[in-house]
């Protein structure tokens, strides 16, 4: 009878646990959307969260977005509701529909908790794809006073100096803002990317010798990281825009041979016969 049924579809969830912790995530997702479809199971609530969960897995964001706003409506007593909230709107976000990103994650920004610190960063970040730094500026500064001591909070400062950047006239705000990122933080995802972003906002605002040494500092600190060469780059434009077309021209050299096959390569190229031709070197501008 009933309970027979219900024994049944537990162990078809359990086997999806197993699949899905298997790496096969498709077969995982059939067993759980079953096992989410089936009249009176009491744990569909959990079925149809880890359906939503392979979805995303899977990147099918629009999919897992849909399943994950399912979640709420059929239980909203259910203890994965607010996981599910928050996981539909990274999922809108990765699908690219960055309204709906907004619209699922800017009441859960405005919490206290861990989630409300995630759910301000995909919100910030929807925000600037919206071309609405203002408003990501506002929802970010709110997230960071109430959400403070996250795991999230360096990448909540990071999301704010991102905002200032795209705000106009605050260029100059957000270099501070990502110097400021790297000196109150040692998150080792989150400060490499600082220091870079601080390097080229210096550039942009034509403070060539604070991008230099900012350039230097990343260089000296990250000898692999995957943004060097666009470090690189930075280093030899602040020494070409200071005047120092020696130093420029090699610093161009060290670039493009660290840059392999890059879009950019053949402006590099430009450039450093620009400073191997103002340095007066003109037997290298032909080589």
């Amino acid at each position: 009878g009933f309970a027979e049924h219900e024994r049944t579809t537990g162990a078809h969830v359990r086997r999806a646990d197993l699949r899905r912790a298997a790496g096969k995530t498709a077969e995982a997702e059939k067993l759980f959307a079953s096992a989410a479809a089936t009249a009176g199971y009491k744990d569909a609530d959990y079925a149809l969260f880890r359906a939503a969960a392979c979805k995303y897995q899977r990147q099918d964001y629009a999919a897992a977005m849909g399943a994950y706003d399912e979640l709420p409506q059929r239980f909203p007593s259910s203890t994965h509701r607010d996981e599910a909230l928050l996981a539909a709107g990274k999922s809108a976000y990765f699908a690219g529909d960055h309204d709906a990103a907004v619209a699922r994650l800017q009441d859960i920004a405005k919490g206290s908790d861990v989630r409300a610190a995630e759910a301000a960063h995909w919100a910030c970040r929807a925000l600037l794809k919206q071309k609405k730094p203002d408003d990501a500026l506002r929802l970010v500064d709110s997230a960071i006073k109430s959400t403070a001591e996250s795991k999230f909070a360096a990448q909540l400062a990071l999301d704010r100096a991102d905002a200032l950047y795209e705000v106009d006239g605050r260029r100059a705000d957000a270099l501070a803002a990502y110097q400021a990122v790297v000196e109150n933080f040692d998150d080792d995802t989150v400060v490499p990317h600082a220091r870079y972003l601080a390097s080229y906002t210096a550039l942009e605002l034509g403070r060539n010798d604070e991008a230099r040494k900012l350039a230097e500092a990343f260089l000296k600190q990250y000898a692999k990281h995957a943004l060097r060469v666009d470090v690189l780059y930075v280093h030899a434009e602040a020494l070409l825009r200071a005047g120092r077309n020696d130093d420029a021209a090699d610093a161009y050299a060290t670039l493009l041979s660290a840059a392999g096959e890059r879009d950019d390569r053949h402006l590099w190229i430009v450039r450093r016969a620009l400073a191997f031709s103002l340095a007066r070197r003109h037997s290298d501008v032909i080589s």
